[in-house]
This record gives structure tokens, C-alpha cells and sequence, in this order.
């Protein structure tokens, strides 16, 4: 194995990893802050799962040192090592953020207390329209639509 072939492997970790939080964790806790009403920040994600990506980027580079053993392991790697690292990180960092991703589970927390607060003012409903009309009696305002300003 050449320093290209580990740096190779290297980057198409970071950049499947980096694939999946951008295009699939992130867009997906900006969908359910604005369920929340909840402004998305960075700094809020950062602070909460900074150690799940710090983690899986250490593991990165478990899995680069260890390309040798891997290879020797499963030969067929070394075919596609670029695929199998992109791979690697994009479904490794999807699964450790769905599984231990607390800011996540913070906002469906939050989802959850919110609709029991609307629950105990509308009472029992079955419907969107039914719920709406009885949030609006009771509250006065129009609840069909956020006062959190949309990004």
C-alpha cells in the first residue's frame, strides 16, 4: 500500500461522511426544528453531537490504518476501496447520528411536550381542520401557521 492509496482512502471517508450530514442528517433536523418551531442552529447540533462526528472521524482512521488487514480480509476492497471508504463514512456517521444523535432526540422531546400541551387546550380531536379550529378558540390566534420566522 502507497501514502496515495491511504490518503485516497482517507479522503473518500471524510467525503462520505460529510455527504451524509449534509445531505441527509442536517436537511433532516432543519425539517423537524421548523415542526418544532424551533430555529436550527449550528452551534446547537455542534454542541450536542459534536462527539458522535468527532467519533466517527477517529474511527476513519481506524479503518485507514487498518486498510491493509481489511484488504488481506477481503480482497475485493482493494477493487473498490474508494467506494467502500465513501460508503464507510456516509452510512457509518447516518447510523451512529440516528441511533446516539441526542440533539435529535432533543427536538422530538420538544415535539412531543408541545403536542401534549395542544392536546390539554384542544381536548380530543381527529382531525387537522378540528384541531386548528379548536386551537384558534382557544387560543385566540391563528395557529395553522408558525411564529417562528422560516429559513
Amino acid at each position: 500500500m502507497t501514502i496515495l492509496t491511504y490518503l485516497l482512502a482517507a479522503s473518500c471517508y471524510i467525503l462520505g461522511l460529510g455527504l451524509a450530514l449534509f445531505w441527509f442528517t442536517i436537511p433532516q433536523l432543519k425539517e423537524k426544528c421548523r415542526t418544532a418551531n424551533k430555529p436550527f442552529t449550528w452551534k446547537g447540533w455542534w454542541e450536542c453531537d459534536n462527539s458522535l462526528v468527532i467519533g466517527n472521524l477517529i474511527f476513519g482512521i481506524i479503518a485507514v490504518v487498518c486498510l491493509e488487514e481489511i484488504v488481506k480480509w477481503k480482497p475485493i476492497v482493494a477493487d473498490f476501496m474508494k467506494v467502500f471508504y465513501v460508503v464507510l463514512g456516509a452510512f457509518g456517521t447516518t447510523i451512529v447520528q440516528e441511533k446516539w444523535g441526542s440533539f435529535k432526540k432533543g427536538i422530538s422531546n420538544l415535539l412531543d411536550v408541545k403536542a401534549n400541551i395542544a392536546d390539554a387546550v384542544t381536548g380530543g380531536t381527529e382531525t387537522v381542520k378540528e384541531t386548528i379550529q379548536k386551537g384558534n378558540e382557544a387560543t385566540g390566534i391563528d395557529v395553522s401557521t408558525s411564529p417562528i420566522k422560516k429559513d
